[in-house]
This record gives C-alpha cells, sequence and structure tokens, in this order.
C-alpha cells in the first residue's frame, strides 16, 4: 500500500541451490556494445516506488552487489571503462533453463559471492548425498577433446561402457589402474545399451541407431563386427521394461507430431534350436539332407547380424514434439511439449495428461 493505491510485486519463484550453477561469464564486446536489451545481460525488476518495469544494473559505490534503477542502459553498458564490470551468471539448470547476470563491485565481493554458493551446495550434498561419487578409471585417461556423452555397466556391474565422440571404449571396474581401451570407431557416440537377455549391443552414433553383438565389447577397432542399421534420424532411445517384456522405444520426432516404435529384443538362439529339433525329427530324408539343413542352419546362425533381433510391438502417436520417453509397468510415459501423455500399452489408448 502505498498512498492509498495498492500495488504488487511479482517475483519469480527462487531457484533452488541444487540447481543454481553461478560463474563468471567470458567478456563480449559485442553484446556490450548490441542495442538490444537482452534477459541474459539484465534483470528484469520491480519496485515499490517506482510502477514502472525497471532494470537491475550494476552500481559502483560500497560493497557487495548493488542494484540501481534505469531505463537506459546503453549508457552504462557502452561506457570505456570496462574494468568497473564484475559479472556474475546465474543459471538455472534444467531445461527451460534462465540465465540472469547481475555485477559485483569488485572481483573479491564476486569471488566472495561464487565460494559462498559453491560451499553451500557442497554442505546441502554432504548433509542429504543422493550418489556416491566412485571413480571407475584413473584422471586424465582421455584428452579434453574427445568428450564421454554416456556411461552405462554391464555384466553384473564389473564392466562399463564409454560412449565418446571417437568411439565406444570398454573398461573394468576391478581394474581402476587400467585404461578403457576403444571396442568401436564410430564418430559421435550419444547413446548405447546393452540388453544382455540377447547379448545385444544397441549404440546411438551421429543420429543413427546401430544393433550390435554384445561380444563386440571384446574385441579390438581392426575386427570391429558389422553392424546393422536400425534407424536413421533418431534423437534418442530407451530400454526398458513393461508389461513383463524387455522393449526398446524408437522415436520419429518433429515439431507437429512423433511416433514412438515399441521393439522387442529377441533370441535368436532359440529359433535356430527349435528349427534344428523339428528337422532331426523328420524322417523324411536321410543323413545327406539332415547333414544340408545343419549347413544351412549354421550359416543363418553365423549371418545372424543381417536380420535384426528386435521384434516390432506397435507404434505409439502424439501429435506434438517429444522430449523423453520411459516405461512403467503397463504404460508409456512420453515428455513432449504439451506435458507428460500416458499411453495404456495393452489397450494404446492415451491417458490422462500431467503438467509438471
Amino acid at each position: 500500500m502505498s498512498n492509498g493505491v495498492e500495488k504488487y510485486v511479482m517475483q519469480k519463484k527462487p531457484i533452488p541451490i541444487e540447481l543454481l550453477h553461478a560463474y563468471i561469464p567470458k567478456y563480449d564486446p559485442s553484446i556490450h556494445n548490441s542495442n538490444k536489451r537482452s534477459n541474459s545481460i539484465v534483470l528484469p525488476y520491480l519496485t515499490n516506488n517506482n510502477p514502472n518495469n525497471t532494470m537491475m544494473v550494476a552500481s559502483t559505490g560500497g560493497a557487495g552487489i548493488h542494484v540501481r534503477a534505469s531505463t537506459d542502459l546503453n549508457s552504462y553498458l557502452n561506457s570505456s571503462n570496462e574494468d568497473s564490470c564484475y559479472p556474475i551468471s546465474f543459471q538455472h539448470l534444467g531445461r527451460d533453463s534462465i540465465q540472469l547476470t547481475l555485477f559485483a563491485s569488485s572481483a573479491a565481493v564476486r569471488k566472495t559471492w561464487i565460494d559462498k554458493i559453491k560451499a553451500h551446495q557442497e554442505d546441502m550434498n554432504k548433509k542429504k548425498p543422493i550418489f556416491k561419487t566412485v571413480p571407475v578409471f584413473k584422471e586424465h585417461a582421455f584428452q579434453e577433446s574427445n568428450k564421454i556423452n554416456h556411461f552405462i555397466t554391464f555384466n553384473s556391474g564389473q564392466q562399463y561402457l564409454l560412449a565418446a565422440d571417437d568411439g565406444v571404449y570398454v573398461g573394468h571396474h576391478n581394474y581402476k589402474q587400467s585404461k578403457p581401451h576403444k571396442v568401436l570407431s564410430l564418430d559421435r557416440v550419444a547413446q548405447i545399451q546393452a540388453i544382455e537377455s540377447t547379448q545385444t549391443l544397441l549404440v546411438l552414433a551421429d543420429r543413427m541407431l546401430w544393433e550390435y553383438p554384445l561380444d563386440a565389447v571384446n574385441n579390438k577397432p581392426e575386427s570391429q563386427p558389422l553392424g546393422r542399421l536400425i534407424q536413421t534420424h533418431v534423437p534418442f532411445f530407451y530400454v526398458g521394461t513393461c508389461l513383463q517384456r524387455t522393449m526398446v522405444c524408437i522415436p520419429k520426432i518433429s515439431t507437429l507430431h512423433s511416433v514412438i516404435s515399441a521393439y522387442e529384443p529377441i533370441k535368436k538362439e532359440i529359433i535356430v534350436t527349435t528349427a534344428h529339433q523339428h528337422n532331426n525329427n523328420s524322417s523324411t530324408s536321410g543323413g545327406k539332407r539332415r547333414s544340408l539343413m545343419n549347413t544351412l542352419l549354421a550359416l543363418r546362425q553365423s549371418n545372424s547380424m543381417n536380420e535384426s533381433n528386435l521384434k516390432k510391438i506397435k507404434d505409439c502417436y502424439v501429435p506434438c514434439e517429444a522430449y523423453a520417453v520411459e516405461l512403467s509397468a503397463t504404460m508409456m510415459l512420453i515428455t513432449t511439449s504439451r506435458g507428460v501423455i500416458l499411453i495404456d500399452m495393452r489397450t494404446d489408448q492415451p491417458q490422462r495428461k500431467l503438467l509438471p
């Protein structure tokens, strides 16, 4: 209440400390010399004394981070005294990430703010740890240019696979001093998944989904087996359990609609064994015919990668862009631009929509 007039201040919710990233931004003259007012440079602010929208910019006097109301930032940002600017950027981590930049009065004050935030985050992690960090290989085992994009474990946690920019690497948890070695040479590997029940390795490289036998992790890049291309233009894939069946979900995404195809990994050795027993039980042919059939079955088994180990179950359609897919006991949960859509895998009917 001011002079008998009610005034309201609209503020966003505070950024959770767990999702706050504070850092010193790089100075970009093109940004400072621009006439545009970007949200990454200034912070919208409403004051009780001025009903008009104002901007927060740095003040040169006193200690700490100061703000003063201003409707014209060009004179401040275009000033030649760049040494007086000590910016701190605050980023709200997440899909709809926002970035705000404030200015400190000195480098020492700026460092104090960043140190206090990091110390508070470390204290919270110690009091309520979610994960325990365990190194799997010695430091500096990878070059900085070779970025690791994905990490999984298999073989009851005894081995791990790394998806890197230049290929797939395998390592052993029991030998932390050893360096993981490359087993597949592929460019821009973004995601990998080992399906041990069917001895299948799925690799997403350069937006192309490949299928390899799992025993490829025991080979060297020189003896890399031929993979089978499952689908192109794949942003991601998901492997989970639904209706007591292991399923592989592969999306086709556009801004207007998305189609998520569900596949089930199958064991080809069971099919071959059944056919082999059926041929042995037939008595219409002699030993030569059985020998010929055994040879053909052996050839089929040796060339098993010519056919996929994935059997298509169904397609699920959503009229919007899909961001992520997960599976529950009976549902497929699709995170989209319109919220979370649930599809009943028994009836293929969409269920209620969750809007977090």
